[in-house]
């Protein structure tokens, strides 16, 4: 079934607003990660005019039609929320460039459904020891994503899951 025109073409223009005014007044406010990306959509922007956000909402309807073509043959996809054992948080004294590219690995099973709309919902389902040495246990995260419009199905899903984790 494809999606009806305009599905997943609106933006919140009072949220972004909000945000704008939030940027003016309180930045000192906002976490290390929301600036870091903030100021780097600003210096894309300004490098390219947004030709490269452009390029990327224009391969949204391919990226949608794949994951749309997967789950007709299945009722949900469920990997990890992130390809490996979690990171620690950067430290706050890398380069502006350092800093962004600690900051993307760990979104690499997230994004795709931020551009597709696709629902999902990462799950806490244990904990693991760190790949560094380290002794305190990180989380592991499970991600599930059903078809548009099946929210419903995602959260049935979700709570057989969580059902199963405790018992």
């Amino acid at each position: 079934m494809d999606n009806p025109p305009g599905f997943n073409e609106m933006y919140n223009v009072s949220a972004l607003r909000h945000f704008k005014q939030a940027m003016q007044v309180r930045a000192h406010d906002m976490p290390p990660s929301i600036k870091a990306y903030t100021m780097f959509g600003e210096f894309i922007r300004r490098k390219d005019g947004s030709q490269i956000v452009a390029r990327a909402m224009n391969c949204r309807p391919t990226l949608r039609k794949a994951y749309n073509d997967v789950l007709e043959k299945y009722d949900a996809l469920i990997m990890p929320t992130i390809p490996f054992v979690a990171v620690k948080l950067p430290p706050l004294d890398l380069t502006p460039k350092e800093f962004i590219r600690a900051l993307q690995s760990p979104v690499v099973n997230v994004t795709p459904f931020n551009l597709t709309g696709h629902p999902a919902l990462s799950l806490n389902v244990g904990k693991v020891k760190p790949d560094d040495g380290g002794t305190k246990p990180l989380p592991v995260g499970l991600q599930i994503v059903c078809k548009h419009f099946e929210e419903a199905k995602l959260l049935n899903i979700a709570y057989g899951v969580e059902k199963l984790m405790t018992e």
